[in-house]
């Protein structure tokens, strides 16, 4: 799962809603509140491959887990390099291994369909992050 970094809303002087606040301090829980949400994400994307929600949702967590791994590495390379090239690559590794493990997982079909697929679980999940959490983003 992504997040938008605090840092960007502060550089662009946005007033930080105190759920954003929340999960930037808290990204262990965001990480596994948010699971189920990429994972619906990613079953209507690939319906039609007759997998069902738990797989996904098993698939999702393992991915979870391979892209904690790589924001730890980027992390501790990140404190000997100030890049701000360490804030875009760990972003462009996760969604490039979510691709590779989604390539793995449904292999037959078309495989340009699927990198496709890929995006519009990005897309559907940003869209049900979204809906969910603007309750608590408008203070309502």
């Amino acid at each position: 799962m992504h997040f938008v970094d605090i840092r960007l809303l502060i550089h662009f002087k946005c007033e930080i809603p105190e759920i954003a606040t929340w999960f930037s301090k808290n990204y262990a829980y965001s990480t596994l509140l948010l699971l189920p949400v990429f994972s619906l994400a990613s079953y209507l994307s690939f319906f039609k491959f007759g997998k069902n929600y738990l797989e996904h949702l098993l698939v999702n967590s393992y991915i979870t887990g391979q892209q904690a791994i790589f924001y730890s590495l980027f992390a501790i390379g990140g404190t000997f390099v100030n890049s701000e090239l360490f804030e875009i690559i760990p972003l462009m590794v996760s969604i490039s291994y979510t691709l590779w493990v989604y390539w793995q997982f449904f292999s037959e079909g078309n495989r340009i369909f699927n990198i496709f697929r890929t995006m519009m679980t990005y897309l559907l999940y940003f869209i049900f992050s979204a809906v969910l959490f603007l309750p608590f983003i408008l203070n309502l």
